[in-house]
């Protein structure tokens, strides 16, 4: 987990931490379309999946269909916005050489169940990932929302009664500060008692168990605090499992889980095709 603080009016594009990571897939909103950063991923051993728009300036070199069948040559050389098939799976060169594989897909809506058109930016082979399993994983792009809820509903980030602006910074600091601490229990609980899920909503609610934890760090022994953190990890480990989906939230492929399951299950065409 990596947590960095702006600017109101900054751009979040010269935060994004690149340079500190390398095969990482950053999975990013519409607002951090950029051929300067989307050149700078690359070259740093990186990935991205970017949520673009249908006005894209740059020339068509390759497009087929999402299932690697018909390869379309008469749009190579116009733009993204004349294409007009309902799916499809695209190189496209900008001025200055920049190339960009840039995808048209439907995807479910967890919400109301109808599927939505979307534009996606990727440097992600083809062989990697195909295009319906791009739509998808762009859904993982929902947790900074959740990790968002955490903070305002379960660590203190949702009001702040103070105008001043380093009471209102510490505020925000500890508050990220007890979500990196809650984390980071949680993903020790899963490790120690070979958990594949835990349920993060209910780890951050645990305020009673972390409070003892907090309490004791501050004035108990070494002994003690190891027998906290002992029973913190295994109460962690009993009480947040995450539980079966229901038969709804599967069907609407809600849930890390059955989202990551259902990634995994789609054919890419293009693996078989290599292959």
């Amino acid at each position: 987990m990596h947590i960095d603080i702006t600017g109101v009016c900054e751009s979040e594009r010269t935060h994004v931490p690149f340079s500190q990571f390398h095969n990482t897939l950053f999975i990013m909103d519409r607002g951090y379309e950029s051929a300067q950063l989307e050149d700078e991923i690359a070259l740093s051993g990186n990935y991205l999946l970017i949520r673009g728009k249908k006005s894209t300036a740059g020339g068509i070199i390759f497009l087929s269909d999402c299932y690697a069948q018909v390869i379309q040559h008469k749009y190579k050389g116009l733009s993204v916005k004349t294409v007009d098939l309902p799916e499809f799976d695209a190189d496209v060169e900008f001025k200055g050489c920049h190339q960009i594989r840039i995808i048209k897909c439907q995807i479910k809506d967890p919400k109301s169940g109808n599927k939505i058109t979307s534009y996606f930016r990727t440097n992600l082979s083809r062989q990697r990932l195909g295009a319906r399993q791009c739509g998808c994983l762009y859904r993982l792009r929902w947790s900074i929302e959740l990790l968002n809820k955490i903070c305002k509903s379960y660590n203190g980030m949702s009001t702040v009664n103070s105008s001043k602006v380093h009471i209102i910074l510490e505020f925000l600091l500890l508050s990220l500060l007890t979500t990196l601490f809650k984390t980071i229990m949680a993903h020790l609980s899963m490790s120690k008692y070979k958990q594949e899920f835990i349920s993060m909503m209910k780890d951050h609610a645990l305020s009673k168990q972390f409070e003892i934890l907090l309490s004791a760090l501050i004035s108990s022994s070494k002994r003690k605090i190891s027998q906290i953190v002992k029973e913190l990890l295994e109460h962690i480990a009993d009480n947040c499992v995450r539980l079966k989906p229901s038969r709804t939230n599967r069907a609407l492929v809600k849930g890390y889980p059955v989202l990551l399951d259902k990634i995994l299950r789609i054919k890419n065409p293009w693996r078989i095709k290599s292959a």
